[in-house]
């Protein structure tokens, strides 16, 4: 990346996630215990990818500022503007994928 731009911003404008998919018939024919098994087990797998995501994140940053690249920090105004400015793209988000979903990604990412 640093061999094609030499300028980055941590704009947070991608939300790293993973899916956790299980077939509905499986899962509700475990028992209540292997069924909270199963949550309490996806939550420690999210858990842990969203740790690692950001450690990767930051290690990739500081790989990056320290190949030459300039990291330019997005303060909180002007990251209020540019939500403000892509409200339109959320709201759309909503109609086609449902608002709980989006509602949830922006609760989990901290927006």
């Amino acid at each position: 990346m640093d061999e094609v731009q030499s300028y980055f911003s941590d704009t947070k404008h991608f939300y790293d996630f993973i899916v956790v998919l299980m077939n509905r018939n499986v899962f509700n024919n475990l028992s209540d215990t292997q069924q909270k098994n199963v949550h309490e087990a996806m939550s420690k797998a999210v858990a842990w990818q969203r740790e690692k995501a950001g450690q990767e994140n930051e290690a990739a940053r500081q790989t990056l500022i320290e190949r030459g690249m300039q990291f330019t920090e997005i303060g909180d105004k002007t990251r209020s503007q540019l939500r403000k400015a892509t409200q339109g793209v959320v709201e759309d988000l909503r109609e086609e994928v449902g608002a709980e979903l989006v509602d949830q990604v922006l609760e989990e990412s901290g927006s």
